[in-house]
């Protein structure tokens, strides 16, 4: 199935399957893993640090779960569009990122954290940040 999604400010539709495709291929690519190595997007499986992919008008992956202290990057891949990772409660504010940029935050706590694109705020996000539970027993 194909959710289709349409961006009130610039009217054009998105395919969010394409994008999260999309987006593990160019993870793939840029980091010099081969394909056929890649990580799956997982959203409910949380990992340490992750990537966030801004194109058509999208977040992909646009939910996300991520392990207190870990890092996740946001980075612009649409060519000539700028756009933001905002949280509406002031938690984080990337500025503007034109094409080929990045920002990263790092979530010290856990919780929901909401984000959206401030310039194009029909783009929504959010990052679900569990407790880090250290696994190794008590020393005694």
């Amino acid at each position: 199935m194909t959710l289709s999604l349409r961006c009130l400010t610039h009217h054009q539709t998105t395919h969010r399957a394409l994008l999260v495709a999309m987006a593990g291929l160019t993870a793939a690519i840029v980091g010099g893993t081969p394909v056929s190595q890649a990580a799956p997007l997982d959203p409910g499986s949380p990992s340490v640090d992750q990537a966030v992919s801004i194109a058509a008008f999208a977040f992909a992956p646009s939910e996300l779960s991520v392990p207190a202290g870990a890092t996740v990057t946001w980075t612009n891949t649409q060519d000539g569009v700028p756009h933001t990772s905002t949280s509406p409660d002031s938690v984080w504010d990337s500025g503007v990122l034109s094409t080929s940029t990045s920002f990263s935050f790092t979530f010290s706590d856990a919780g929901d954290f909401a984000y959206q694109c401030s310039i194009h705020p029909n783009m929504h996000g959010i990052v679900h940040v569990v407790p880090n539970v250290d696994a190794s027993p008590a020393a005694s």
